[in-house]
């Protein structure tokens, strides 16, 4: 296996003719980076999903800021490259829906996470007191940071945040 903790979540993004990626979602320490860069390496569908909960970093299915360094430069490097996703949680995702600022996004994610995805529900950690303020702030964070596709958790609990973007023409 991958990792002792398995990983938790599958995501396949699929049109009716082929696959675009396979997540694999909860890589952490456990998971030895150049096993990640070889399986990159077989099957380039493969994207590997990085939970980022500061409050939880370093434990199983969180990794070390370390680990994710060593990922990224692995990544940098990795042909064909290797696909990152940062899935957002705790802090990062609510400073990022409340204000706005990419600075985190930009200093730390820099051009090894290619999909960035919003986990704005209350078991990830976020408290969001205005949702409507934070998908105006989503909004402009998608128009300051183009380079990566970005994924909502679309929820009940996240609908506020989700259906202003789906009502956009």
């Amino acid at each position: 296996p991958l990792s002792r903790y398995g990983f938790v979540c599958v995501c396949v993004i699929a049109d009716a003719m082929s696959l675009r990626a396979l997540g694999l979602c909860g890589v952490d320490d456990s998971v030895d980076v150049e096993l990640l860069r070889l399986v990159s390496s077989r099957y380039s569908q493969a994207e590997f999903g990085v939970l980022f909960r500061e409050d939880k970093e370093g434990t199983p299915r969180y990794p070390s800021s370390k680990w994710v360094e060593e990922l990224a430069a692995a990544a940098a490097v990795s042909m064909p490259p290797m696909r990152l996703a940062a899935h957002l949680c705790g802090k990062r995702c609510t400073e990022l829906l409340s204000t706005g600022d990419v600075s985190w996004v930009c200093n730390r994610l820099g051009n090894s996470f290619k999909r960035i995805q919003i986990n704005a529900t209350k078991v990830n950690g976020v408290e969001i007191a205005d949702m409507s303020l934070a998908a105006k702030n989503l909004r402009s964070v998608i128009a300051k940071v183009q380079d990566v596709e970005w994924i909502i958790q679309a929820n009940e609990e996240t609908r506020l945040l989700w259906e202003p973007l789906m009502a956009e023409q």
